[in-house]
């Protein structure tokens, strides 16, 4: 617990210093015998079960402290959208994140797994499932960053600085902020309000190389670049030459438009967005397989297992499709998300043409029968495991495997294929 004071003490000081002084003269930390993690002025409420775990004092706990700004002294009036969750969550769980440009693409990848049928950021309320936080936490804390990276550092907390001192115990809105925002920048935001927090859905891009000319100041680099639906955006473009990485940024605004850039190289490679800046659908090849893909669609088709332990893995697919290994068909797996239980379940040599090793896992991969869908193997040693992992699975969404000892998770990775738009 001396190390939770010592935290606090830190988190209170940093967010006094960049927002404005501490809004109460206490702070307690309550454990509480519920899973929880709340808010409420002059205290936070922790679950004694949760506690203990590293991501709490790291990102759950500045996270709750600076609800004390931004929730518990400004009020949020949803009634048209709740801001404070990613605001919070950009501060905090993004803040102090040890890969921020993972973070960034891990939230990307939340928000196709469980909200491609999203809403606007006015709508949402509170976290109340997966949905809901995908779109309220992390798309809401994807624009705070984009915001800080039109306006600039020093003005994105001027402006919250500003915004605390004059909206303390005052209920506001999105509309709020962006006046607040428009004050310090100088500059009309109605576009990139308009566009991030009033629409729905993210953009979709098509971006190629129509031809690259050598002049006498570099080589002109032509690229095309295709909008599903129009998005004001300030689009950072890498050229890969024989001498190193140039970075280039341009702004497009239209469903499609040709855009030229100079390079003092060569280009052997143009990657667009390789560090996930935008909140734009990423290409199938960019997609990771991770477990936010496995627990999406409870309409799986999942293949049985002939020992009888898997049960509390079935139990969460019952809107999905059950066979048994002698039933497998190609068709069964097109265009489909898969389960398969067991590494020496006979369906896996026909997929993928292989045996997987006979280790206690739990691993996501690629559909390649069908993209934007993945195919998940669980093969563990007990229904007591099975039970264990169905309970926890949840917490470990951003991971492409989890490997197991028993009933401890004693490995995490990912399958980080390819990051950015390459052409």
């Amino acid at each position: 617990m001396d190390r939770y004071l010592q935290k606090t003490e830190e988190y209170i000081k940093l967010y006094s210093q960049k927002i404005g002084k501490f809004p109460y003269k206490r702070f307690a930390i309550v454990e509480n015998f519920f899973p929880t993690g709340y808010s409420m002025p002059t205290f936070t409420l922790i679950g004694q079960q949760i506690i203990r775990f590293p991501f709490v004092i790291n990102q759950s706990l500045p996270h709750e402290i600076l609800h004390q700004w931004f929730g518990c002294s400004i009020y949020v009036d949803d009634s048209r959208g709740n801001w404070a969750e990613g605001l919070t969550t950009y501060l905090s769980d993004y803040y102090f994140s040890e890969d921020k440009r993972m973070y960034r693409k891990n939230s990307i990848l939340k928000y196709m797994a469980y909200a491609k049928d999203d809403y606007p950021l006015t709508q949402f309320r509170g976290k109340i499932d997966r949905k809901s936080e995908a779109i309220g936490y992390g798309k809401t804390m994807m624009f705070f960053y984009m915001l800080e990276e039109i306006v600039g550092r020093e003005k994105f907390y001027s402006a919250l600085n500003f915004l605390y001192q004059n909206f303390r115990f005052k209920r506001v809105s999105w509309e709020d902020i962006k006046s607040v925002f428009e004050n310090e920048y100088r500059k009309d935001l109605d576009w990139f309000f308009n566009q991030w927090i009033e629409r729905k859905g993210i953009p979709d891009l098509q971006v190629s190389v129509k031809d690259h000319t050598l002049k006498e100041d570099g080589f002109h680099i032509k690229l095309k670049i295709k909008q599903k639906e129009a998005y004001r955006i300030k689009l950072p473009v890498f050229i890969e030459t024989y001498l190193g990485m140039e970075k280039h940024e341009v702004w497009i605004d239209r469903k499609e438009e040709e855009v030229e850039i100079v390079s003092q190289d060569e280009p052997l490679r143009v990657i667009v967005d390789r560090d996930y800046q935008i909140f734009r659908k990423p290409y199938w090849e960019e997609i990771n397989p991770v477990i936010h893909f496995t627990l999406a669609d409870r309409k799986a088709v999942v293949f049985l297992s002939s020992k009888d332990i898997y049960s509390p893995i079935t139990a969460y697919y019952t809107e999905g499709t059950l066979k048994n290994p002698d039933q497998f068909s190609f068709s069964d797996i097109y265009g489909k998300n898969v389960v398969v239980l067991g590494a020496d379940n006979p369906v896996l040599e026909k997929i993928f043409g292989k045996k997987l090793p006979a280790e206690d896992f739990v691993e996501v991969f690629k559909n390649p029968f069908g993209e934007d869908k993945v195919i998940t193997v669980f093969n563990l040693s007990s229904n007591l495991q099975a039970k264990m992992v169905a309970g926890r699975i949840k917490h470990y969404g951003k991971y492409s495997k989890i490997k197991l000892n028993g009933f401890r998770i004693v490995e995490k990775s990912v399958k980080n294929y390819q990051n950015g738009m390459s052409s």
